[in-house]
């Protein structure tokens, strides 16, 4: 299993679609969180870009079911997004400690947050200016997610001297949390390998390597 991600470079903005269905899966989200094998019909594939002004990620779920709330807005961050159905990415340069985490529900809900160390100090409020665009095919059992990552934000609140470039390395991980307790299923890109199910492990995070 690999620990590291080939991100290409993508011209232009807004929210991209053929590059991303043409392009083979960047990564596979396959592992539960303790490393086990899972499923095959949660199997999430994810695809990545980037450029100066953004990172982009795009993923495919599959599901049998769906645990959402239809009822929390879409129009600002939702905090405990987490206790539904969600596709995350933790991001962080490679040279900080800092890292960001976005999620995105089914329904197009989202959430972000700055994290300078887990669990004890948490930004609630940071701002990412994150774009979501979700699609859910019911007949095909499938939500996709596409997401754009602001670059100017992080950048500012770590005041890093320079945009991203070709051959720089972020630190990332990608997860899926996939329906209702008791029966949720926790799921990682690179596992943490914790006692209970906990993403929050910047020791775990792959290579998110940005390439022209």
């Amino acid at each position: 299993m690999s620990n590291s991600i080939l991100c290409p470079y993508l011209s232009g903005t807004g929210f991209p679609s053929d590059i991303f269905q043409n392009q083979p899966a960047s990564a596979l989200i396959d592992r539960y969180w303790d490393g086990r094998k899972a499923p095959g019909h949660l199997n999430t594939e994810v695809r990545c870009a980037w450029n100066e002004e953004d990172f982009y990620f795009y993923f495919w779920a599959p599901f049998v079911d769906l645990y959402v709330n239809d009822e929390w807005t879409r129009d600002e961050s939702v905090y405990g997004l987490w206790e539904r159905d969600v596709v995350e990415v933790f991001l962080r340069p490679e040279i900080s400690e800092t890292y960001f985490e976005f999620e995105v529900s089914p329904v197009g809900q989202w959430l972000d947050i700055l994290v300078r160390r887990p669990r004890k100090d948490v930004d609630f409020g940071w701002r990412s200016g994150l774009k979501v665009q979700c699609e859910l095919d019911s007949q095909r059992r499938l939500w996709t997610a596409r997401l754009i990552i602001p670059a100017k934000p992080m950048i500012h609140v770590l005041q890093l001297p320079s945009a991203p470039k070709s051959g720089d390395i972020w630190k990332v991980n990608l997860f899926r949390i996939s329906g209702a307790a008791p029966s949720r299923e926790y799921l990682a890109w690179q596992p943490t390998f914790t006692p209970q199910p906990d993403f929050h492990v910047p020791e775990a995070f792959g290579n998110l390597i940005l390439v022209e």
